[in-house]
């Protein structure tokens, strides 16, 4: 009996491992290579750098609308451009769109959000915006809601996640344990949701 829950402790372990493994393949390791236009930019707050690539991916115009998911309640458009520079600041004097969810407190809830912008603004192709250890879930989460949407991955990198030291980088492996953690749970609760539906 013991030999056999060492066993299956094992194979569980060998399958979180090579999962995790897998899952830190799928974080990009280098920014995005396409200059393609797209009808919107969304941007995910609760990262460095998020709102400020933003802005400058809409200033390079490759696209002529940017949704700023994520946003506290009490938090103002203009707020937003106080720690940018004027180059950024001068967006607003342009005819480009600049638009903030308040709904959204975590990743679902930004899908759900920018979906119902999505749908009001008739966008059939977005360029997404957050941190590069954060796209997978985020990926994920608006593949499901909006599966006929193209997405095209921005990810931004910062000094707290070095993917390619992640042995000796302690708040990198930190972030990659929890982000895989949650993975999971949507990932696994998506397809047991997808399952009963098929046998009931």
């Amino acid at each position: 009996m013991n030999r056999l829950i060492l066993r299956s402790f094992l194979f569980v372990l060998v399958l979180f491992l090579a999962g995790f493994a897998l899952f830190l393949y799928k974080i990009p390791s280098i920014s995005t290579k396409s200059q393609e236009e797209t009808d919107a930019i969304i941007v995910l707050t609760g990262g460095l750098n998020r709102i400020n690539t933003g802005f400058k991916i809409l200033n390079s115009d490759k696209s002529q609308k940017l949704f700023i998911s994520g946003v506290y309640n009490d938090t103002k458009l203009k707020e937003l451009f106080v720690l940018h520079d004027n180059e950024i600041k001068s967006l607003l004097l342009g005819n480009k769109k600049i638009e903030i969810g308040k709904e959204a407190t975590s990743t679902r809830e930004n899908a759900i959000e920018t979906y119902k912008w999505i749908k009001k603004n008739n966008i059939k192709t977005i360029r997404l915006v957050t941190s590069n250890y954060h796209m997978p879930r985020s990926i994920f989460e608006f593949n499901k809601l909006l599966p006929n949407v193209k997405i095209i991955p921005h990810p931004v990198f910062t000094v707290n996640f070095q993917k390619n030291n992640i042995i000796k980088h302690k708040m990198t492996l930190k972030l990659a344990l929890k982000e895989y953690v949650k993975f999971i749970y949507i990932s696994g609760e998506y397809y047991i949701n997808k399952l009963k539906h098929v046998i009931f």
